[in-house]
């Protein structure tokens, strides 16, 4: 969940196998621009939360007929979390 390249912390989360087409991600990397450990840490639990809550809304997207449409906001959302 947090990795350390060089002297700042990044968040890393793995998309579950069952979302990752719908997705077209493996992987949540996302620089968190900070070398401070506590800070790090803060930043990261607000990613997991937001990232569980995207992989939820996803889950329940991909039950619905007109999942598509719905998993292109699913997806901007996900590249939106760059901006924490």
């Amino acid at each position: 969940m947090l990795r350390i390249r060089g002297t700042t912390y990044h968040f890393r989360r793995i998309v579950p196998p069952t979302l990752r087409t719908a997705l077209n991600r493996r992987e949540i990397w996302v620089s968190l621009k900070t070398g401070y450990q506590n800070e790090a840490r803060k930043k990261a639990s607000l990613l997991h939360a937001r990232t569980t809550e995207l992989f939820m809304q996803a889950h329940s997207v991909l039950a619905e007929p007109d999942a598509l449409s719905r998993l292109e906001g699913l997806r901007v959302a996900l590249r939106d979390l760059q901006s924490v």
